[in-house]
């Protein structure tokens, strides 16, 4: 039971900076979400676009040519 403890601190303390939230980057920012991470950077330059919504599980169509960073913020925020 400690070393789960140990591990939770350690999450909760830790940093993680998302660069891209793609395919593999919005699945991460989820699951780390979920996970309670510490502090959660998003770093995405890039505009959401409709053909890119099978595979970006954060993004919706209500957020076609918001940022990513922005749209990924929002989701994660809600």
């Amino acid at each position: 039971m400690r070393l789960v403890f140990q591990a939770r601190k350690k999450l909760l303390n830790s940093k993680v900076l998302i660069t891209g939230t793609g395919g593999p980057g919005s699945a991460s920012t989820l699951y780390l979400t979920a996970a309670e991470t510490g502090l959660l950077g998003i770093a995405d330059s890039d505009q959401v676009e409709i053909s890119n919504l099978q595979r970006q599980i954060i993004h919706s169509t209500a957020n076609i040519s918001k940022l990513k960073s922005l749209s990924a913020a929002e989701k994660i925020l809600s």
